[in-house]
């Protein structure tokens, strides 16, 4: 599977396809590369507020980018 379609998953809430990629042993932290930047899988889901998604993505030990934290650090103070 290329990380094309597992950044769709993950921007559109697919979670049973990512749970299918990950129980057949797929790799981890692959990262999605548009805009001359390189984007987690994370932070698709979360800027497409797929908040479940989110979470599931941190259960498989999935991570952000270290440019991706100040965006997200931010908007957890927001919502504090």
């Amino acid at each position: 599977m290329q990380v094309k379609e597992l950044w769709h998953y993950a921007c559109n809430g697919n979670i049973k396809k990512l749970k299918r990629y990950y129980k057949s042993g797929g790799t981890k932290n692959l990262r999605y590369r548009a805009f001359r930047n390189e984007h987690s899988l994370i932070a698709g889901a979360y800027r497409n507020k797929q908040h479940d998604t989110v979470k599931f993505l941190l259960s498989v030990g999935e991570t952000i980018t270290e440019a991706e934290k100040p965006e997200i650090q931010e908007y957890l103070k927001q919502i504090q």
